[in-house]
C-alpha cells in the first residue's frame, strides 16, 4: 500500500515555495504612494526626454559644423543653406519648450549663384 497524505517531501517543497513567494513579495519598490515600480508612462517621458536631449546636442554638433564649413567655404553657400536650415529647425524643434535657438543659428544670408548654378 502506499502513502497517502503529505510526504516529508511536499511539505519541504510547499513551505520553500511560500518563503520563496514571500521573499520576491517583499522586493517591490513602494514608493510614497505604495505604487510599486515606477510607472510605466513616467519611465517613457524619462526616455524621451533623454533622447530629445542627445538628439538636440547632436544636431547642434552638425549646425555648428555647417557653420564652420561655410566661413571657410561661401562660395557653398547657395548648396548648404537649405540643409543648414533644416538642421537649424531641428535643433529648435528638440529644445524644451519656450527655449529660444542657440546662437548662430540663424540661416546666413544667401551669396548669389555663380552662372549656371541652380
Amino acid at each position: 500500500m502506499g502513502r497517502t497524505g503529505t510526504t516529508r517531501r511536499r511539505a519541504l517543497l510547499a513551505t520553500g515555495a511560500v518563503a520563496a513567494a514571500g521573499a520576491l513579495g517583499a522586493c517591490t519598490q513602494d514608493g510614497p504612494g505604495g505604487t510599486g515600480a515606477v510607472p510605466a508612462a513616467e519611465r517613457a517621458a524619462r526616455a524621451e526626454a533623454a533622447l530629445r536631449r542627445r538628439s538636440a546636442a547632436t544636431s547642434a554638433a552638425l549646425l555648428a559644423r555647417y557653420d564652420r564649413v561655410l566661413a571657410a567655404h561661401p562660395s557653398l553657400t547657395a548648396r548648404l543653406a537649405p540643409l543648414r536650415a533644416a538642421v537649424a529647425a531641428h535643433v529648435a524643434a528638440l529644445g524644451p519648450a519656450g527655449a529660444s535657438p542657440p546662437p548662430g543659428t540663424a540661416a546666413p544670408s544667401a551669396a548669389p549663384s555663380a552662372p549656371g548654378t541652380p
